[in-house]
């Protein structure tokens, strides 16, 4: 090897060297396939780890924790601190241990769903959205990923307090039909109703029972409570 290119390779070396330590951390993005734009922000300033059940435990403490697309059903669940899937617990044990959780803007689902979605419906998603942010979780546009952490702690929300974290509730409803089925129930849950009359004669499936159980609702039939 000649010294002209000895010398490439040993600043080839150098630069590479000087630009690892130049990345402050690794940042978890939580999506399977590649997100070229992520990958474009973080270039210069850390490495990128896409999460999988194989490799979560490998890595970390992560600089923070993206998640390019939060689904109806992951939202719901990590504001009522549920983890059904791997994903869900990571993100759980993330927040608890105090890491920093971003939710890109453009990639919260039902938001998407807001013109045909019942009035209703679309509140209660609403809420859990204000719950996660409660918990410290922050919903960013890609071009604000790079804010200075002291610039993100200002905008950071509240925290909730117990009371407000609490979905206002409607005492009790009645249901008159023969047979309660678990979308009656459903119905009920989505108006914040706890406690239910039905009739005497009404039937509760199984799988209403089931829904009961779940969500703690209170059934008043003639007098007596079945929770």
């Amino acid at each position: 090897m000649d010294f002209e290119r000895l010398v490439e390779a040993v600043y080839q070396e150098l630069a590479c060297k000087l630009k690892q330590d130049k990345k402050q951390g690794s940042v978890c993005v939580l999506s399977h396939n590649r997100v070229p734009e992520l990958e474009r922000i973080f270039k210069e300033s850390s490495d990128i780890v896409y999460f999988s059940k194989e490799n979560y435990l490998e890595h970390g403490p992560y600089k923070m924790v993206l998640i390019p697309r939060l689904t109806v059903t992951m939202l719901a669940n990590l504001a009522n601190g549920i983890g059904t899937t791997v994903e869900e617990q990571f993100i759980l044990y993330q927040l608890l241990q105090g890491q920093k959780v971003i939710v890109l803007q453009n990639g919260v689902e039902y938001r998407e769903y807001k013109k045909q979605s019942p009035a209703l419906l679309y509140k209660v998603y609403e809420e859990y959205e204000k719950k996660l942010k409660g918990f410290g979780v922050f919903f960013l546009y890609s071009n604000e990923l790079l804010k200075e952490p002291k610039q993100l702690e200002k905008e950071k929300p509240e925290q909730l307090t117990e009371q407000e974290l609490k979905v206002p509730c409607k005492k009790s409803s009645k249901i008159t039909k023969r047979v309660i089925s678990e979308a009656d129930l459903q119905k009920m849950h989505l108006q914040n109703i706890k406690e239910i009359i039905i009739s005497d004669k009404s039937i509760i499936t199984p799988l209403a029972k089931d829904f009961i159980r779940t969500h703690h609702l209170v059934i008043t039939h003639q007098g007596r409570e079945l929770s």
